[in-house]
Parts: C-alpha cells; sequence; structure tokens
C-alpha cells in the first residue's frame, strides 16, 4: 500500500468519525443512557450507584456521565454524546498504534479506518449510536493493551501495573472485561512465539510481571469496595452488584432447584445460538466478521505449515489479536442476550483480523487493476451495507419522538403535574421519562430487571420464582414509602415481556397505589397515577 493511499484510509478514517457527530445531537438512543444519565445525578446529589440508583453494570460509567454533567450540565447527554465521540477518537489512535506496533503499517491504518466506520455504522442505530458501556469498556481495555505492548518491549515494570489498572477499570465498567486477564499471561509466556517480544523471561520474572498485572487489575475493585465500606453501603454493592449478577447466572443457566448438566449444557446452547445469530443478522454487519474469520483461518493453515497459496506467511502477532477476540466473544456469546450493542466489546480486535485481510488482498492485486477494482467495489458493498438503512432510522425516530403518542407526552404531562425537585416512579423499561421530564427517581430500581427477573433481550430465566430476589421488593416498598413519589407511571402494557407483570401482581406496593393515590391521565398504553394523599 503506497503513503498516498495510507493517506486516503486516514482521511477516510477522520471523516467516518465525523460523520458520527451529526448523530450525536439527538438526546437518548437507549435505556442505558438514561440509567447512567440517573446514576450520575445521584452522584452528584451526594448519593451512590445500587444505593440510590440501581444497575446491573459496573459503576465506572455513572461517573464518567457525572463528570459531563458537572462540566456542561445535569441531563446533557448531547455533551456525553460528543465526549463519546471523542473518546472514539482516541481509541482509533490507541488501535492503530497497537496494530501498528506487531503488524506493518498497511493493516494498521486499514484497522483504524474499519474500526472508526463501524463504530457507527456497525449495526442498528441505537446501539450503535449510543453513549453505551461497552464503547467506554474498549478504551480502558485498548489502553491497557497498549500500555502491555509498550511493557513487553522494555525492561520497565510499572508499565504491567498500569495495564493492569486499566483492564481494571474495564471490568467496573463492563464485568466481561475480566474474561481478558488471561491475555496478559499469553502475552508473557507465549511473547517470542507471537512475535510480541524478542525475548523470553525467566519463570520467577513472568511471575512477578503477570503478578504486577493482577495488582493493577484488583486496584480499582479494591479501591471501590473500600469506598463503598467507607460510605457505609457495602451491603448494596454486594447484594445489588455482585449478588445480581450471581443470581442472574444461576437463574438463567439452571432450569429448577435441582438442575442437571444436561440442563445447564442445553441452556448455554440455546443462548449461545441466540447471541451468535446478532452478528449474522440483517441488523449486523457480516462481511466484517467474514473478514476476521478468514484472518483467523490464515493464522491456523499457517501453524500447521500449509500457508495459502499466493499469500506472504502469516504474521506471529495476529495470533494475539485471535487471542484477544476469542477471550472476549465467548463470554458474550454465552450471555444469552441478543443486544447488538455487545458485540462493540469484539470490534477492535474483529478491526485488526480484517484490516490484515485486506491490506493483504490489496497487496495481492498490486499493478493488477482489474482486480483492485473489484475488491474496492466489494469492500464499498461492505463498507456501504445498510448505511442508508441507519440514517434513515435515525430520521424515524427524530420523527416518532415528535409525534403526540411518543414517550415525549407522557414526560410533557409528568412535567406539567410535578415540580422538578418531586420525585416520580416508573414502572416499566422507560427509564428515559425520568431524563425526559427532568424528575428524580422515587425508587432505586430505575427499571424492573431486578423486580421481575425478566430481562429485555434475553431468554427467559429457566426458574422465574427464583430470579426475582425478595430482597429487592421490601426495598422498593421502602423506597417508595420513604420517597413519596408525586406521580407513578405505569407502562407495563408498553413492552411485551412485562404484559404480565400489572402493579397488581405486587401487594404491597399496590396496596400504596391504591391507597394513596389515583388515576389522573391514560396515554396509551400508559397510566398515570397521582398521589392525593398527604
Amino acid at each position: 500500500m503506497t503513503r498516498h493511499g495510507h493517506e486516503w484510509v486516514a482521511a477516510g478514517t477522520a471523516l467516518a468519525l465525523a460523520l458520527r457527530l451529526p448523530f450525536d445531537f439527538q438526546p437518548l438512543y437507549i435505556v442505558d443512557e438514561a440509567v447512567f444519565a440517573l446514576g450520575a445525578r445521584a452522584i452528584l446529589e451526594g448519593g451512590l450507584v445500587y444505593r440510590d440508583v440501581w444497575d446491573h453494570r459496573g459503576p465506572v460509567l455513572h461517573y464518567v456521565y457525572a463528570l459531563v454533567f458537572a462540566l456542561f450540565g445535569v441531563n446533557d447527554t448531547v455533551a456525553v454524546h460528543l465526549v463519546t465521540t471523542g473518546s472514539l477518537a482516541a481509541q482509533t489512535v490507541l488501535l492503530y498504534r497497537l496494530a501498528s506496533a506487531y503488524l506493518p503499517r498497511a493493516p494498521a491504518v486499514w484497522a483504524a479506518f474499519l474500526f472508526a466506520f463501524f463504530s457507527t455504522f456497525g449495526s442498528r442505530h441505537p446501539d450503535a449510536l449510543g453513549a453505551n458501556v461497552e464503547i467506554w469498556t474498549n478504551l480502558f481495555v485498548l489502553a491497557g493493551l497498549s500500555l502491555l505492548a509498550l511493557a513487553l518491549r522494555s525492561s520497565g515494570r510499572w508499565p504491567y501495573a498500569l495495564a493492569g489498572v486499566c483492564l481494571g477499570l474495564a471490568a467496573l465498567t463492563k464485568q466481561l472485561a475480566y474474561a481478558l486477564y488471561p491475555l496478559p499471561l499469553l502475552a508473557l509466556v507465549l511473547g517470542p512465539t507471537w512475535g510480541l517480544t524478542d525475548r523470553r523471561l525467566p519463570p520467577l520474572q513472568t511471575t512477578s510481571r503477570f503478578l504486577l498485572v493482577t495488582l493493577g487489575l484488583l486496584a480499582p475493585l479494591v479501591g471501590v469496595v473500600g469506598y463503598y465500606a467507607w460510605r457505609g453501603a457495602l451491603e448494596d454493592f454486594v447484594s445489588l452488584f455482585v449478588g445480581y449478577n450471581l443470581h442472574y447466572i444461576e437463574a438463567f443457566y439452571a432450569s429448577g432447584a435441582s438442575a442437571s448438566p444436561t440442563d445447564v449444557l442445553a441452556r448455554a446452547a440455546t443462548g449461545l445460538a441466540r447471541t451468535a445469530r446478532v452478528a449474522f443478522s440483517p441488523h449486523f454487519t457480516l462481511s466484517l466478521y467474514a473478514l476476521a474469520s478468514v484472518a483467523a483461518l490464515a493464522c491456523v493453515l499457517g501453524a500447521v505449515r500449509r500457508p495459502l497459496a499466493g499469500v506472504e506467511p502469516v504474521p506471529a502477532p495476529l495470533w494475539f489479536f485471535c487471542a484477544w477476540l476469542g477471550l472476549i466473544a465467548l463470554p458474550t456469546l454465552l450471555l444469552g442476550r441478543a443486544f447488538p450493542h455487545y458485540f462493540v466489546l469484539l470490534l477492535p480486535a474483529v478491526s485488526v483480523l480484517a484490516g490484515w485481510v485486506v491490506a493483504r488482498a490489496l497487496q495481492a492485486c498490486e499493478a493488477r487493476p482489474l482486480p483492485v477494482l473489484v475488491i474496492a467495489i466489494l469492500l464499498a458493498a461492505i463498507l456501504l451495507h445498510r448505511v442508508d438503512r441507519q440514517v434513515e432510522d435515525v430520521l424515524v425516530q427524530i420523527r416518532d419522538e415528535a409525534s403526540p403518542n411518543g414517550l415525549q407526552q407522557v414526560a410533557q404531562s409528568v412535567a406539567s403535574r410535578s415540580r422538578p425537585d418531586e420525585r416520580i416512579f416508573v414502572w416499566g423499561f422507560q427509564t428515559e421519562l425520568y431524563v425526559l421530564a427532568n424528575r428524580p427517581p422515587a425508587s432505586r430500581f430505575v427499571f424492573v430487571t431486578f423486580l421481575t427477573g425478566w430481562t429485555p433481550g434475553g431468554l427467559p430465566p429457566a426458574d422465574a420464582g427464583r430470579a426475582r430476589d425478595r430482597r429487592s421488593r421490601e426495598l422498593w416498598l421502602d423506597d417508595l414509602t420513604r420517597h413519596r413519589p408525586r406521580l407513578i407511571v405505569d407502562g407495563h402494557r408498553a413492552h411485551p415481556l412485562l404484559k404480565d407483570y400489572p402493579l397488581t401482581r405486587y401487594p404491597g406496593v399496590w396496596r400504596l397505589v391504591e391507597s394513596d393515590y389515583r388515576v389522573v391521565q391514560v396515554i396509551e398504553p400508559y397510566v398515570i397515577y397521582e398521589r392525593v394523599a398527604p
């Protein structure tokens, strides 16, 4: 690839990131953004995630949102989107530097371009354009692996610890990042074989350096645990964060109190099949994963000394990116939650592998105008796949939000019937209402997964009764009793998973609604209750 070609791809990378900016001016894309916004608001008011706003993910992104809100204003999610685009620009640079440390320049340039492009146009618009947790997890992962690459090339020890800290922050953003914990050990042990370093460390030095990575990885977790203990909220952290995630895994994979290994394997296979279909669905770009698969296949063929005809030997460092992809892909696939934005975690490694295939294909066709033209047309088809639909979906969303039957009408009604300091409670998955109406929540449970046991986008729990935690119900009633919401918005009929979970199913809360509230407005399928008791 010529220098002129590199300049064109670099310009395309900048354009791909610039094309994301117009999308940043939408206030909300996915419900997750509303959850993080509420967590950030609680933090700025002196509260804590889990104790004041419950979430099943780590606390780091709540604090990122809080920092943005502190700088630009509470609930300024447009600012969050713009900062997230800046984060993607930084990630693109980190990915290029990481790839160019081990691969020729052409694959690294293509990897950066594919990453920047598919970060915006890789899947359906809410999952790609929202300031989701996976985008920010990748920032910490790329920073950690870049520090690991620096450590492998130098004699210093502290980069290993700093790499561990970054991976620890990634795991406290999205727990699946803990799956990358073995990657530094693989790099230390197989570094000379994979071409990551030209020196093999003695076993004692390898152990000491991996211990530094481990200590760095645990440092953020120890800091968070210590902070929650100091604030007197350690029980909330353990039961509402750690406990829920363990509870979900148990309820998802076990088909009853006496689940057999066959039942567990059947549930795992079902979840794997369901989630794997996401990457190969019309909402996702199959072609990028196909290119990455070609790179992985080339690695395997090269390992058994059967190189592809007409293609240069596969560079050994490509195994590092294959290992990275494998470690993060397996838990992503086994979650059983079919959300396209989960696959953003795979995008950096996939982009490097796909970038190598594109660069090698172009290299093999140098000085052959017709093959180059064919590859260029195919690549353009891959890149433009569903881009028009992406833009159309966003325009449709803007139109729907302006319509009188959307959430915006409910938010306007809530705002007109309450003061900014009065709390409300939303029963359903419509957490966006809190942000759109600019009203604080009356309960830490701002969405109802913990209370019902149902997860949108995933398989039903094998034993729904076990997935609903009794303590969470008690905390829910206690929250509503203490904070006394001005309004309760019942939106359970707006989501198919919740149609069998009306408020009447929960006697303690329903008694409170019956005694203290009356229906004041119905905006199908939402029912708004107003407090009448003093």
